[in-house]
Order: structure tokens, then sequence, then C-alpha cells
């Protein structure tokens, strides 16, 4: 079980009395202020700090609170945008932010990073950093709190769930890491006994111990070593930080007024220049320079995603990642990027027309073969499928042919 989770976040502010609660307010970081503004208590700090940013009167019987909204809501809102927008998004409890989507299901702008940002504070909040397997069943209610903390305050239909928790499960991750590379361990080496200031008010000493314990295990300092050292040097090196494709592809075809999704060799290559717009790695130019050749040979198919063999998969020649598609970005998948075509079961009819040719084949063969006997252990049986059902036939006329052309009939 996870402690951690136990009720939606609007019940658990309601549950609290108003000491503990302004506690938790005067410790939490922007990611509290986004996942609690439901609760009326909160809304009252928030409406606060709106209020005294804004420079709007203050509502009826809230100038009690405004001094601890100043001290302790406003030095966090400034150290945040996502924390601003908290602070004033529940102003107007109803409002919900648009969310913009690529034809390949990414968000895109308006408000992609802002959604993004948004996610990772909910499952900051929620989800505990011991957890390793983000598919445990026991985040089943964590998952629930989280899509429906996000779906109230973004506009989104339920075909998005499955995208938003597998970016939670990134940020979850990305979280762990984070802690490991940044606090796991102070400057001269040692192992921090207690959790990071900056994440005290979600982070337990008890959960921090456990996770501690779990990254000083020497096999997974081993692994850890290995991917980091792995990562540290790629051969083709991305440059765009947290642009990524999806926002990148937008900027781009805005920019040259394009109405059609550009290649992914284009984008590989725009996510690889410098500043300049200018490649500076060999490795990159390498590709490159092949992709170029390619684009304007004959042969090329760029629109032919069947066979996952566009540009870029030609000058690559490998199979794409499991779960990912290069130059595309997260949320794509070799299923969704190179559609394959379903294999139709043949119809009863069809069936039954099949079965009589074979029928007539099978019966001239045996006119044909009357003084040979088919070995017992040649004698298989052909099982074929329909929409419906299956149907059985005692022998193979392939088998027949192989059998009397290589002479192993015998009278």
């Amino acid at each position: 079980m996870i402690e951690k989770i136990t009720t939606s976040p609007q019940s658990r502010v309601a549950t609290q009395s108003p000491n503990v609660l302004r506690t938790n307010l005067s410790t939490e970081s922007p990611g509290y202020l986004s996942t609690y503004g439901g609760s009326s208590m909160c809304s009252c700090w928030a409406s606060c700090c709106g209020c005294f940013l804004v420079g709007s009167p203050l509502p009826v019987g809230h100038h009690v609170v405004i001094v601890a909204a100043v001290i302790v809501v406003v030095p966090v809102v400034l150290a945040s945008p996502v924390a601003l927008l908290a602070a004033l998004q529940y102003t107007e409890p109803l409002q919900k932010h648009l969310v913009g989507w690529n034809e390949s299901g990414q968000p895109v702008d308006p408000n992609s990073s802002m959604f993004v940002s948004y996610i990772g504070a909910v499952v900051r909040q929620n989800v505990p950093i011991t957890i390793d397997n983000w598919r445990d069943k026991a985040l089943k209610d964590a998952k629930d709190i989280i899509w429906n903390d996000i779906q109230t305050t973004f506009v989104l239909d339920e075909e998005r769930k499955s995208y938003v928790l597998r970016v939670a499960g990134k940020i979850h991750r990305g979280f762990r890491s984070h802690l490991s590379n940044f606090y796991l361990k102070d400057r001269e080496g040692n192992t921090n006994a207690e959790p990071p200031k900056i994440y005290q008010h979600y982070i337990s000493k008890d959960e921090w111990s456990a996770f501690v314990s779990k990254r000083s295990d020497p096999a997974f300092v081993n692994i850890s070593t290995a991917n980091r050292e792995r990562a540290s040097n790629p051969k083709h090196p991305y440059k765009k930080s947290r642009m990524g494709y999806a926002r990148l592809e937008q900027k781009i075809r805005k920019d040259t007024q394009a109405d059609q999704p550009l290649g992914r060799h284009i984008l590989w290559k725009e996510a690889r220049v410098n500043k300049e717009g200018v490649v500076d790695n060999e490795n990159v130019k390498k590709v490159v320079e092949l992709c170029e050749t390619i684009e304007q040979s004959s042969e090329t198919q760029e629109g032919n995603k069947d066979t996952c063999r566009d540009i870029l998969g030609k000058v690559f020649n490998v199979p794409e990642y499991s779960g990912r598609v290069r130059g595309k970005g997260f949320g794509v998948t070799p299923k969704s990027f190179f559609p394959q075509e379903k294999r139709q079961k043949p119809s009863n009819e069809e069936v039954l027309e099949k079965l009589r040719i074979l029928s007539e084949q099978v019966a001239l063969l045996v006119n044909t073969n009357k003084d040979k006997q088919l070995p017992v252990q040649l004698q298989p049986e052909i099982q074929m499928e329909s929409e419906t059902g299956s149907c059985n036939v005692e022998s193979d006329v392939e088998h027949w042919w192989i059998c009397i052309r290589g002479g192993l009939l015998t009278k």
C-alpha cells in the first residue's frame, strides 16, 4: 500500500484543520498550490495572493489573512511561473486551459509547457519516490487522482488519458534521477541523511531513507554509472533543450507556413543544429548528407510509412526503439507512426472455395496414384481458419507433390 495516497487532493485538504493547513501552505512549493488549489481554504489564500499581485480589492473577510498571504505565498509565487498561474487561476475556479495537439497526438501550443509542468507538480505531490515500477497496481488510486486533477484544470478528452499517464511516468522517473544526481550526496561525497529542504514538504524522512538505501545498492550504482557514461557522450547530440520535437515542428511550420507534417529527417536535423543554424558535429553531418542524397534520388518514398523505410529509416537502417520513433519525440510509437495493414481472415465463401479446389486436386492425385500409399508419418492435416470457425482437410496437396517428386510414395 502507498500511504502517501489516501484520498483525493480536495478531500484531503478539506479534512485538515486550519492550523495544519496553514502550516502546510507555509512550507509548500508551487506544486502544492497547483494541486490543492481546488479547496475552499486554499482558494482563499490563492485569491488573496492573486488580488494582491494584480491590485484588485480583497474579497470580504479575506483581509485577516493578507499579511500571511504576502509573507508566505508571494515569495513562492514570484519564484515560479507555475505557482503564479496556480494562484491566479483559482480566483476563477471554473476556467479551464486549452492545450493544442498535433497530428501525432503530442501537446503543442497553446499551453503545452504549462500543461507538462502542471503534470509534474501533481505527480511529485502524489507519487512516492520509492515507487520503482510505474505499472505497479498500487498506483491505481494515484493515477486516478492525477488524471482527475489534470482534467479539472485543462480541457482534455478521455482519449488523452493514456498520454497524460505516460508523461506522468516519465516525469516521475526524471524526478527520481534528478534527486539522485543533485541531492543524494553532498559536495564532499557523503550521503545526505535528510531529504532536500526544497522538497521536504512532500518527501518524509522515512521515504528519503528508503530511497537513499535503494540508490546506494552496489547493483544499482553499477547500472547507473554505465548508463551515465553512455549518455554523457551521445553520437548525435540533441541541442534543443526542453523544446522537444513537437514544439520544434510547430515552430518550423509556423515560420515556413507549411501545411503538412515535416519529414523525420528534417526534424532530426533541425534538432541538432547550433544557435547559428549550423551542424557542427561530424557524425550528424554524415547523416544529414546521406539524407539529402536519398531525398534527391528517385527511389525515395517518404509517404510510404508501412515499410518503416522513410529517408531517416534508410540512413540508419536499424530497427526503431521500442515505444518511440527517432525524430518524432515522446508520445509517438512505431505502432502509431508505422501503421501495418491488418490481415483479414478469409470469409466462409472463400474457405469453401479453397476446400473445393483442394478436394479436386486431392482426388486427381489419388486417381493418378491408386497403387501407391503415403507413409503414415507424412499424413498431415490442414487447419484453415474462417470468420466463424475452422475446417480440417485430411491431406495436404503440397506434401503429396513432395512425396511424389521425391520418390517417397511406395507401392
